[in-house]
């Protein structure tokens, strides 16, 4: 069984740690956790299937760069 899609939205999540063994992911809603740091949106960078994501109302939405990161 693949994963396509996967909303885990408040969950209160710190981390996509294994985020990367999802190879076959197309659409990722994490909203309302609590990601906060750079490394965690460089592991989506694996997934090259991605073209949905959706972070919004995690901490690292507030910072400088943050839009710019995730489309690199």
């Amino acid at each position: 069984m693949q994963i396509l899609c996967l909303k885990i939205e408040e969950n209160g999540l710190k981390t996509l740690m294994n985020i990367e063994r999802l190879q076959k992911l197309q659409q990722l809603s994490i909203c309302g956790n609590r990601i906060a740091d750079f490394w965690d949106v460089e592991k989506l960078e694996s997934l090259g299937k991605l073209f949905d994501l959706n972070m919004n109302s995690n901490p690292i939405i507030k910072k400088p760069g943050y839009r710019q990161s995730v489309l690199k």
